[in-house]
């Protein structure tokens, strides 16, 4: 139990964390309307794991992650932001990459 909440107490905070990365990456600022845009995305993209994780398990969900919010994040910037599709990808990638370490680390925690 306590695993699952902290599973999703975690996946939280990087999708934050991942999304105010990727718009700075992109040069976006932050303005009422754009914050409304991320919270609309934040809360969008937890529904959706919540309802994969109620439809199959976690490990489903982790599979599924890049496609729950990766590819979600590159669509958004590149429709509503107009950023070309390699600045998308490199700012989503980018932000990605410096959440890997948050992610390696809470695999190792010992309950």
């Amino acid at each position: 139990m306590i695993n699952t909440v902290l599973f999703y107490l975690h996946s939280s905070f990087l999708i934050v964390f991942g999304l105010l990365l990727s718009f700075s990456f992109c040069d976006i600022q932050w303005s009422k309307q754009n914050f409304i845009t991320g919270l609309v995305f934040f809360l969008l993209s937890g529904f959706s794991q919540i309802v994969i994780y109620l439809c199959f398990d976690e490990m489903t969900v982790r599979a599924l992650y890049p496609l729950i919010t990766h590819l979600p994040l590159i669509i958004l910037l590149m429709k509503k932001y107009h950023k070309s599709f390699l600045t998308s990808f490199a700012s989503v990638t980018s932000a990605y990459l410096c959440c890997q370490t948050a992610e390696f680390q809470i695999n190792k925690l010992p309950f």
